[in-house]
This record gives C-alpha cells, sequence and structure tokens, in this order.
C-alpha cells in the first residue's frame, strides 16, 4: 500500500485574526481592561504596606512583635498571590500578541512584499516568553539548546551548514525525510529550491525568549564564542559576547573576528537574541584528509607492480564489473554440494624461538641496573650527640677519682678521708641512741629540771626522727662529696686540717658553755649514769 501524505499544516491562528475589524476592536480593549486591573491592584496592595509600616513604625521584622508579624506576612502572601496571577494573565497577553504579529509576517513573506532581511528585523521581539516555573527544564530557550533527540517541527528556523562553500546560512525546516534527515529552504533564495542536511549539519534557534533581568544564567556570558548572523546578511559567522540582553527579547553585544584590525575583532554590533547560539565546530563530513601512512603507500606500490592490475588499467570500470558478475553466475549455476569452509591453522612457536625470548629476557633484567635510593644523612655536631650511660647487661659501677702523684697532694688527700671517716663514725654512734619509744622518760631529765620540755606530742617526736634521719642522709652524701671533690678541688697544706679541727673544738665548747652542761656530762646522760660517781664505777 502506498504512504498516504499528510495534510499540509498550517501555522495556529487566533480567534482575532480570523474575526472582522469590529470583533477585533472588542477584544483589544477587553485585553487592556485586564491589565488596568491588575495595575490597580498592585498599586493598592502598594499603599496599603506603606500604611502597615507607617503605623508600626518598625521597617525590619525582628524590630516587630508577634501580633505585627503575623499582619506583616498575611498581607505579603496575599499581595503575592494576586501579583503572581495578574503577571500569568499579562504573559499569556503577550505572548497572543506576539503570536499574530508572527502569522501576519508570515502572510507578507508568502505574498513577496518584504525582503528575508527586513523580516529578519521584524520578528526580533517575536518569541513567546517561557514560564520558569512551569517548567524546570526549559530546553530551546535563551542560551539553553534543545536536545540531540529533539525531532525538528516545520517552521523551525535553523543554522545550516553547506558544505561547498564552508559556511553556516539561515534556513527553515519545510519537511522530514527521516530522523536525521531534513528537507529545508534558504530564506534568502527566491526560487525555494529544496535543499537536504543531517541533523549534525543543523542548529535550531531559540524557541522561547526569557526575563533575563530575572534568570541571567540563562543568556550567553560574556566573552563566550558563539555563532551570530552578521548584520545586513543571512549568514553566521563566529564572534564573542561584549554584553548579554538584560530584558525580555533583548539584543546581544558581539564583536566579530576582523582580521584587518588591531585586535582581530570588530566593533560591538547588535544582535537580536533570536539569531544567536553556541559555537559549533564544523561537521565531520567536512572535515580534512589525514595524512596517509608510508605503509599504505609502499602497500599501494606493491599491488600496482603486479601483473594483474597491469592488465585491468587499460580496461573500463563497465567491462570489469561485467567480468565480475558473469564469475558470480557461473559459481551460483555449479551443481553438486557447497565447498567445505578452510580450515583454521594456527602457527605454532618453535622451541628455539621460545629460548630466543628468554633470553632475551634475562639479558634485559641483567642490563637493566635497578635505580639504588641514595640516603643522604644529616651531620649530627658533636655537641648534640646524645650518648646513652646505660650499660647493657652490666651494672655500672661508680668509680673513684684518681689521685694525683706527690707527696704534698697524697698527703692532703689522706687527711680528707681520714676526716671523712671520723665523721661516719660519729653519725654510726649517735643513730644507736636516738631512736627511744614515745613512753620511755630520757635519762637525766629529774636531774637538770628538764620535765617541761618532756610534753611533746606524738607529732614532735614523728619529725625529730624524720630530722635525724635527712642529718643521716645528708652526712652520707657529704663524704661522698669530698671523695668525688678530691682531685678536682684545690689541695690544701696540712696545717689548714689543724685549724679547722680547733676551730671546730671551739665552736662545740661555746654551745656546751650556753647551755649549762659540759662535755662530760653529755656523754654520762648517752650512757645512762644520772650522777659523776655512778660514771667512775
Amino acid at each position: 500500500m502506498p504512504r498516504q501524505k499528510k495534510a499540509k499544516t498550517k501555522p495556529q491562528r487566533a480567534e482575532i485574526e480570523n474575526a472582522p475589524p469590529d470583533v477585533q476592536h472588542k477584544m483589544l480593549v477587553e485585553m487592556l481592561k485586564n491589565v488596568t486591573i491588575h495595575m490597580d491592584q498592585q498599586n493598592v496592595a502598594r499603599k496599603e504596606i506603606n500604611d502597615f509600616h507607617k503605623k508600626s513604625g518598625n521597617n525590619q521584622a525582628p524590630a516587630m512583635n508577634k501580633r505585627e508579624k503575623n499582619e506583616a506576612k498575611t498581607l505579603y502572601k496575599k499581595h503575592l498571590n494576586q501579583g503572581q496571577e495578574g503577571m500569568n494573565q499579562l504573559e499569556e497577553l503577550i505572548n497572543n500578541m506576539k503570536l499574530w504579529r508572527a502569522n501576519a509576517i508570515n502572510e507578507s513573506r508568502e505574498k513577496g512584499d518584504l525582503n528575508a532581511i527586513e523580516i529578519m528585523k521584524l520578528k526580533h521581539g517575536c518569541l513567546p516568553i517561557i514560564n520558569m516555573e512551569k517548567n524546570p527544564e526549559p530546553y530551546g530557550a535563551g542560551a539553553l539548546p534543545l536536545q540531540k533527540n529533539t525531532r525538528l517541527e516545520k517552521y523551525d528556523e535553523v543554522a545550516a551548514f553547506v558544505e561547498e562553500t564552508n559556511t553556516w546560512i539561515l534556513a527553515e525546516v519545510k519537511g522530514s525525510i527521516s530522523n536525521h534527515r531534513y528537507e529545508c529552504i534558504d530564506v534568502d533564495d527566491q526560487e525555494k529550491k529544496l535543499l537536504v542536511f543531517t541533523r549534525k549539519q543543523l542548529i535550531p534557534m531559540p524557541r522561547f525568549t526569557v526575563n533575563y533581568d530575572k534568570y541571567p544564567h540563562m543568556a550567553l556570558p560574556e566573552n563566550a564564542i558563539v555563532l551570530a548572523v552578521y548584520p545586513g546578511t543571512t549568514c553566521f559567522y563566529d564572534g564573542i559576547v561584549h554584553e548579554p540582553p538584560k530584558i525580555v527579547s533583548g539584543f546581544y553585544k558581539i564583536r566579530f573576528t576582523d582580521n584587518q584590525k588591531p585586535g582581530k575583532l570588530s566593533d560591538p554590533m547588535e544582535v537580536s537574541e533570536r539569531y544567536v547560539v553556541a559555537f559549533k565546530s564544523e561537521p565531520k563530513s567536512n572535515a580534512k584528509k589525514l595524512a596517509v601512512k608510508p605503509e599504505e603507500e609502499e602497500a599501494e606500490q606493491s599491488t600496482s607492480a603486479n601483473p594483474i592490475q597491469a592488465k585491468n588499467r587499460g580496461k573500463s570500470k563497465d567491462k570489469l564489473k561485467e567480468e565480475k558478475t558473469k564469475s558470480l553466475k557461473e559459481e551460483k549455476d555449479i551443481p553438486g554440494p557447497a565447498p567445505k569452509p578452510l580450515e583454521t591453522v594456527f602457527y605454532e612457536s618453535t622451541d628455539d624461538e621460545l629460548k630466543d625470548k628468554k633470553t632475551r629476557r634475562r639479558k634485559k633484567k641483567l642490563n637493566e641496573k635497578p635505580n639504588k635510593i641514595k640516603i643522604i644523612r644529616a651531620r649530627v655536631p658533636p655537641h648534640k650527640k646524645i650518648r646513652s650511660t646505660r650499660q647493657f647487661g652490666k651494672r655500672r659501677v661508680k668509680r673513684k677519682p684518681k689521685v694525683p702523684v706527690g707527696s704534698s697532694n697524697s698527703e692532703q688527700a689522706k687527711c680528707k678521708l681520714e676526716k671523712a671517716n671520723s665523721e661516719e663514725k660519729k653519725t654510726e654512734v649517735s643513730s644507736e641512741d636516738v631512736f627511744l619509744d614515745a613512753n620511755e622518760e630520757f635519762p637525766g631529765v629529774s636531774t637538770y629540771g628538764l620535765e617541761e620540755e618532756q610534753d611533746d606530742s606524738e607529732k614532735e617526736v614523728c619529725k625529730k626522727h624524720r630530722n635525724k634521719d635527712d642529718k643521716r642522709v645528708d652526712d652520707v652524701e657529704d663524704s661522698n662529696d669530698l671523695e668525688e671533690n678530691a682531685s678536682s678541688a684545690p689541695m690544701r697544706s696540712t696545717s689548714e686540717c689543724g685549724d679547722e679541727r680547733e676551730r671546730r673544738n671551739s665552736s662545740s665548747d661555746s654551745s656546751d658553755s650556753q647551755s649549762g652542761i659540759s662535755i662530760s656530762d653529755h656523754e654520762r646522760l648517752q650512757r645512762g649514769y644520772e650522777t659523776e660517781d655512778e660514771a667512775d664505777d
């Protein structure tokens, strides 16, 4: 069955376009009334909000009470809803007016009253405004292009790439042959010849405009590379965006490439947003052929040297085709079973080849020297080196300092050692009789009248014991210090040793004289005798 041709579709026309002029006048008046009503509502809303702020006296929300905040919320919500409804009505009216204008321009073009460039100027501002709230993915609006899978419709304006001239021209879609091929007409062609283009050779123009004041990201940014119609022509040229549009149906200011100027860019020119598209390189079909490899050139030369090809050079292409077809027919007419397919032959490498491969690998490994990492250690100065005093497996013994050789020095050292030994003996003797119980009475208390000093508390007794232990430790440390410093300290003469003994004896005598007790009395009391007669016995 032959495929039925689709009826030609015409652009949609509104009721006002088909109506007589009297009805058109009435419809326009009603539209203007709706616009005035919306404007009055906006003015009333502003007055109510200003009056509320005057009464409250606070223009900022943090300074308001709860009651004032609630009143402000209700007012703003009410007026926002009214304003949004009015904006939607105005957008619908504006879009209808743009559609009427576009239809009138198309009718005049079919009649031949207007030129292509004049029609392009009149079509500026005819793109409908898109509602961004209802369309979260506004493909085909502003700088957001249509998806590659979207099918182009009739009367869509596109930028078509012509391979013969390597230029982009403005064209109009008239129909689709398949999903990837379209029939188009050059806008500037008066004969209206149909040209076939693939989908890759076409760039659709934007279908909607945007309120760029509210949505500036929907426009192409500054310094973006674009394809735009050069003013006064129907061809697209590459350029740079100098300034994007700021209002609905605005103009781009574009600087086209110009090699004659020093900056290689022309002065900014105004181009309608309808004819500005993101830059696209030439399709692959027009790409230059790559350079032939030397291996392929050698193969071509070898084939040309064959005798069979040399015979066929003089023959024409038609004769060669006839000979091929005859050979095919003869093979088909041969009776009998079909020939068996050729057996697949696998190449097996010999043992010698395998050995050669292994030896090569070994040689490579031997030749390849591993890259050793050099560790560079910093030199530590001697005064910062930490030397451990620990001897592993042995206990460190404190050695006595060496005594220098000499008669005078040896005598001085002996004198000091004898003095230290005598002090150690004194401390040992005194320590035997010091530790007494708290209940025991000190001997000689009643004789010498020391009853008042006997009432010491337990705390004071503990303190005495501690002080005595500390004295014992100090004496031992003093003896060790004397041994260590015997060699380093300056040696004194033997006469100095005698002077020190006399000073100590004199100091002890003075202390005993102050207390009123002689040396013999101390010794008697320590041994437990009360009188001198008992000590003599």
